[in-house]
């Protein structure tokens, strides 16, 4: 009979373990929820594309976007394209579809971009001549930094 007692104990022993356990893994994936629902999200794309005005299609431009895809609205204040070596070149409000700075509220997009052929003449005076990696890059007016992932530019074929 005290088997028995034994084997049953800790068998609610084990029972209560894992009910704890799972108790404190849903108590801290809500904490981080409810922490990552307050922070800021904003999504970063970099890509080619052409710009359009009625019928007409632009040169090739590199394109950046920022969506908001939190739910607390963020106020962008500048935005570029990180090269290499750490530098950047900052893009001006006349090429973008809202000047800077501006508020994303949740689900808003902005889109920047830049003409191939002079980034690649300025690429080409700041030493870059093959293929370079450039990076979107997007800040708020609380210092916070949100980049997009590489794409691949060649500088030589964009002299042409």
């Amino acid at each position: 009979v005290r088997r028995k007692q034994g084997v049953s104990m800790e068998l609610k022993d084990l029972l209560t373990l894992l009910v704890a356990a799972y108790a404190a893994l849903l108590s801290t994936y809500l904490a981080y929820a409810q922490r990552r629902d307050k922070a800021p999200q904003v999504k970063v794309k970099t890509s080619y594309g052409f710009l359009t005005t009625g019928p007409q299609i632009s040169d090739t431009h590199i394109l950046m976007e920022a969506a908001n895809i939190g739910e607390k609205p963020v106020t962008l204040s500048s935005a570029g394209l990180l090269l290499p070596d750490g530098s950047q070149f900052v893009i001006f409000s006349n090429n973008s579809t809202q000047r800077l700075p501006c508020e994303l509220t949740h689900g808003k997009n902005v889109t920047m971009w830049f003409d191939v052929k002079p980034l690649a003449v300025q690429l080409k005076q700041r030493g870059y001549s093959s293929t370079v990696k450039l990076r979107g890059r997007f800040s708020d007016q609380a210092s916070n930094e949100y980049v997009g992932k590489t794409i691949e530019f060649d500088v030589e074929r964009w002299l042409k």
